[in-house]
């Protein structure tokens, strides 16, 4: 009740945006703040759609896709050798997203011919690192690795538009979701053509002590690691103190 609320008001407050765009959105928050206590966070993407008189009777999709940032990764392959699985071998693969989520009304190919999707580069299959020649076994083993850590999400056919106007996706970020900025995108389609396109940013990082304690490691490593090391001779000379048998008189 309260998100339908928080979208009523939104969507009276942008009448005069949506009106300009094809297609606005917004959402519920843009700073993700990952404490010692986080568990993970919920976030909710909704917006309007600009319906013109000539366009009554089109067939409308939308894709939302909330990408994190692309690293090279380092994938290795285990092969069972006298008995043990161990590492033979690893390929390195560019433009990996540290997270990726999409959520749509169809899925993806009913959408949109799959040379526009690549274009886009909407949807996993799509990705640099996946189509990378030669890598096939490696990208889908990494992308195994990452669904079932809870960062790739993919939910076709999860998303409605209401009253040939509104839509909403709710995304969720796992406790291990890595720090660093986020693009949430909107794509708007009709009938197979893109047509109209928001994005926004998503900040995700260190709060509090945990902040600080990044920021120190990230800039100043050697700083952090002799303040490490002499945390660590502390708590030993402190658990022994604690421990030492106390001596006792005649």
């Amino acid at each position: 009740m309260k998100r339908l609320v928080f979208l009523t008001a939104f969507l009276m407050a942008l009448a005069p945006a949506a009106r300009a765009q094809d297609i606005v959105t917004d959402l519920s928050q843009y700073d993700i703040e990952l404490r010692h206590s986080f568990t993970g966070q919920e976030l909710l993407l909704f917006g309007a759609i600009k319906r013109g008189e000539t366009m009554a009777g089109e067939r409308y999709d939308i894709v939302i896709v909330i990408t994190g940032e692309k690293r090279p990764h380092m994938v290795r392959k285990k092969e069972r050798v006298m008995g043990f699985w161990v590492n033979t071998g690893g390929k390195l693969l560019q433009g990996v997203p540290e997270y990726y989520a999409l959520a749509s009304t169809r899925p993806l190919l009913a959408i949109a011919p799959e040379k526009e999707l690549a274009r886009l580069k909407i949807g996993l299959a799509q990705q640099d690192f996946a189509r990378q020649p030669g890598l096939e076994d490696y990208a889908a083993g990494l992308i195994r690795v990452k669904q079932g850590a809870g960062l790739y999400q993919v939910a076709t056919e999860a998303m409605e538009i209401q009253s040939e106007t509104l839509f909403r996706a709710d995304f969720f970020f796992p406790a291990n979701v890595p720090s660093g900025a986020y693009t949430a995108s909107a794509y708007l389609f009709r009938e197979g053509r893109l047509i109209g396109r928001s994005d926004k940013e998503i900040r995700i990082g260190k709060a509090g002590f945990e902040r600080v304690v990044y920021s120190l490691a990230q800039n100043q490593p050697h700083l952090y690691g002799l303040m490490a090391i002499i945390i660590a001779l502390l708590a030993g000379w402190l658990a022994g103190f604690i421990t030492r048998p106390k001596s006792r008189l005649g």
